[in-house]
């Protein structure tokens, strides 16, 4: 009898478990999805700091919603590199922008929100520059000579959401809020 019940008692842990876990396997970011060649607009995201980095694209830049993918090809950038990706031209772009440095026993840590509008025959480059007092990043295009960068008009920051599940899915609030 007893045997039963803890047989029983097995079944149902498992199957919870899996139950959660395949829940939860929404909110882990894919890697990088390479665009077919000649499509989309290039971006240089540059890491001019001690810090690692990465970015992390979401499709529906509305809400930040449609699944996360990394934004290059190498999910972490290094310290002082330059890495080039491409995204897709004509709608809007959300992206996560985050950071870390160890220093001893001590870790610093940032996270911010983006949004872009990337144009057709464009070349934009995202820097994320070493922090002083505040992280920030800045999203610029270069002219059409290609010497010259320039804010890009269509880039705005936008608010993190902290009310995700476990904190485990980086989100932003939707357009508005």
């Amino acid at each position: 009898m007893r045997m039963k019940v803890r047989m029983k008692l097995a079944v149902l842990a498992v199957v919870g478990a899996s139950v959660l876990l395949s829940g939860c396997a929404a909110f882990f970011v894919t890697g990088y999805k390479a665009l077919p060649s000649g499509q989309g607009v290039e971006v240089e995201v540059r890491n001019d700091s001690n810090y690692r980095m990465g970015v992390i694209r979401f499709p529906v830049a509305r809400d930040c919603s449609g699944g996360m993918s990394d934004m290059t090809p190498d999910s972490e950038i290094k310290p002082k590199t330059t890495v080039t990706t491409w995204v897709p031209a004509g709608q809007a772009i959300a992206f996560h922008v985050w950071a870390n440095r160890q220093e001893g026993q001590i870790t610093s840590f940032c996270t911010l929100y983006g949004e872009f509008a990337p144009e057709a025959g464009q070349r934009y480059v995202l820097t994320f520059v070493e922090p002083t007092r505040f992280c920030t990043f800045h999203m610029q295009r270069r002219d059409q000579g290609g010497s010259k960068l320039v804010f890009d008009p269509t880039f705005k920051f936008r608010k993190r959401r902290d009310d995700t599940f476990w904190n485990t899915s980086p989100r932003c609030y939707p357009e508005g809020k």
